[in-house]
């Protein structure tokens, strides 16, 4: 539904879905739907599709989206979906995400997680998010978008999440313009605690505040099975890499490694970094 500034009432779509108890795969995109405020007739009719395997779901400048209260008691009864993608992106509403870790927790045959953030005003909190990753014990690959998001981001609770998927094979998480993010050391906490992860995939780009970056390493050298690794790195006050190399040396598994480092004028110095190479 993309570009249909007209469409405000999607009951009838739920009530459709409720008679798909077969449905394995569903995608659904709202795309600049302006007049979009409630998707509880969606998320009602979701409930239904107790088949479900696969499903993604996008909202994007839906700007006046500001109830998906019910999301999370949709998600919950579809226990048997092993591939989950939902995008929220740039809907400035006040919306209210808490039920989603509760729909999340549920879903004890999930495989794979996406979920994507862009320009919402809620990040601050995310406790239930973490909570309901901390059940997802089976996950395998997960990846986590954040972009424009001019709150913090409650990276304590998400990460505490994370430290539970000791399945979790590969790993993305994308950091972009996100100017209230100040430190990443849960982050390296939880990656000691990835010891089956094969493949990661870092992104921080224009976080201004960001100081801590350096010590990534000590979360690396704790990844022995890492095969393949990605760090992209722009527009950071990054001006240590020290702690990056001795992380490398650590990684003995590794096959692929991508580095970029771009638009960091306080670094002057990488020959320890190549020290790990």
């Amino acid at each position: 539904f993309g570009y249909c500034d007209q469409l405000s009432d999607i009951s009838s779509l739920g009530e459709g879905l409720k008679n798909m108890a077969a449905l394995q795969q569903l995608t659904l995109m709202f795309e600049h739907c302006g007049r979009l405020t409630n998707i509880s007739p969606l998320c009602l009719g979701l409930k239904r599709l107790i088949a479900l395997r696969h499903l993604t779901l996008s909202f994007s400048e839906c700007n006046q989206l500001a109830d998906v209260s019910l999301l999370g008691e949709g998600l919950k009864h579809l226990v048997a979906v092993q591939q989950l993608t939902l995008k929220l992106e740039h809907c400035s509403g006040r919306t209210e995400i808490s039920s989603l870790g509760e729909g999340l927790k549920e879903l004890v045959a999930l495989r794979q997680l996406a979920l994507t953030f862009s320009s919402c005003p809620w990040t601050a909190d995310l406790s239930s998010l973490g909570q309901g990753l901390r059940k997802l014990v089976a996950l395998q690959q997960v990846t986590l978008t954040f972009e424009h998001c001019d709150r913090s981001i409650d990276i304590f609770s998400l990460c505490r999440g994370l430290t539970k998927l000791v399945a979790l094979q590969q790993l993305t998480l994308t950091f972009e313009v996100c100017n209230m993010l100040r430190e990443i050391s849960p982050l390296c906490l939880a990656l000691k605690t990835l010891v089956a992860l094969q493949q990661l995939t870092l992104t921080f780009r224009t976080c201004h505040w960001l100081t801590d970056l350096p010590l990534l390493g000590q979360g690396l050298k704790e990844l022995v099975a890492l095969q393949q690794l990605t760090l992209h790195i722009s527009d950071c006050p990054i001006t240590d890499v020290s702690l990056w190399g001795q992380g490398l040396q650590q990684l003995v598994a590794l096959q692929q490694l991508t580095l970029t480092l771009e638009h960091c004028g306080r670094l002057t110095e990488i020959s320890p970094l190549c020290l790990g190479l």
